[in-house]
């Protein structure tokens, strides 16, 4: 009896271990989940300050994790560590509005989505000239004054118009990403106004004047 008894026990695990016939093999462990710190990004505002983080870990991963989105124009995706342990972070940054997603694919192939949603408030707030206001002593090009624009969660471009013919002339030097810089250079007597435009049709006017006869170096 107790022959037979440690017999079919021996014959019991064979058939675990190996399979009916003795031809089979351990069944492979399931592929193991990419998981995400967070599933979702919602973005308010533009640019490197209003970048967030998110961290990609997978328990089986000795790689690298690849990295494929719908995002251009929208946010661009960037690792910012080295895969320690199956865990690695990718830094998120807003550049535009609207929608796209971020796949990330570990071992096995598996992989998690990060649904990526962009709706800054482009201009919201009012349009900011420093100074407010222009006033010039003297005539001539080396009495050029700067007019600095800003508006916050703004990164487009500006655009200017005047009342100023035959007193200042205004040229742009830089109008990129929110900021513009204006050169203003006393041409006549008078007095005018110059007004900027920028997000959601926000505007900001600037008072000139210009009181001097005295020609400065051309």
């Amino acid at each position: 009896m107790r022959r037979f008894l440690g017999a079919a026990i021996a014959s019991t695990l064979a058939a675990l271990l190996f399979g009916c016939g003795g031809g089979g093999t351990i069944p492979a462990p399931p592929p193991q989940p990419v998981r995400l710190s967070t599933s979702t990004m919602k973005f308010t505002a533009l640019g490197a300050s209003a970048a967030q983080t998110v961290t990609v870990w997978q328990s089986t991963l000795t790689t690298a994790y690849t990295e494929s989105d719908t995002c251009k124009g929208v946010a661009t995706i960037a690792q910012t560590s080295r895969v320690a342990l199956g865990t690695v972070t990718y830094s998120v940054t807003p550049i535009g509005a609207g929608g796209c997603t971020a796949t990330f694919t570990g071992a096995a192939n598996e992989s998690a989505v990060l649904t990526i949603t962009s709706a800054p408030n482009v201009g919201g707030g009012g349009v900011t000239v420093n100074p407010s206001s222009l006033s010039f002593l003297q005539i001539g090009a080396s009495y050029f004054q700067n007019l600095n624009v800003s508006q916050s969660n703004y990164t487009g471009a500006y655009s200017e118009s005047d009342s100023c013919t035959g007193v200042v002339t205004v040229s742009v030097t830089s109008n990129s990403g929110g900021t513009a810089v204006y050169e203003v250079t006393p041409a006549g007597v008078g007095t005018c106004q110059i007004t900027v435009t920028g997000g959601s049709g926000k505007t900001a006017t600037v008072g000139v004047t210009v009181t001097s006869t005295s020609v400065g170096i051309q």
